[in-house]
């Protein structure tokens, strides 16, 4: 006797229940979900010098100005297949306010200094003006 499947069910005997019939293979892959957009970098850059700005130079928020809108464009031009608007407005967000808190600190030294001499001369010293 040969071992190839024959008559009621292979390697079964006479009157006993063939196997149940094997599920069919998954047909070709379906078109599924579509990849995931990839985060634009100078998004990423333009948030992290928007927080330098603040943080420690303001020489980072004019980068992260630049590297912003650089991104939003770039962004908006990919028709999707990047993100990261968020982070790119959110760079240029901080970098404004970087600035802007340099510009009061600026304004702020100079009305001191300003202030501090036109105070001062305004006074006289008590006492012996000489050292010994």
């Amino acid at each position: 006797m040969s071992d190839a499947p024959s008559g009621q069910g292979w390697n079964q005997g006479p009157g006993a229940t063939p196997y149940p019939a094997q599920p069919m293979a998954p047909g070709p892959g379906g078109y599924g979900y579509a990849p995931a957009p990839k985060t634009n970098g100078m998004a990423i850059a333009s948030l992290v010098t928007g927080i330098l700005s603040i943080v420690m130079c303001p020489g980072f928020g004019i980068i992260g100005l630049i590297t912003g809108y650089s991104a939003r464009k770039s962004i908006r031009s990919s028709n999707g297949t990047e993100s990261g608007e968020g982070l790119a407005t959110g760079g240029i967000v901080m970098s404004y306010i970087g600035l802007v808190l340099i510009g009061l600190a600026i304004i702020a030294i100079v009305a001191v200094t300003f202030l501090g001499t036109a105070a001062s001369s305004k006074f006289t010293p008590i006492g012996p003006t000489t050292i010994r």
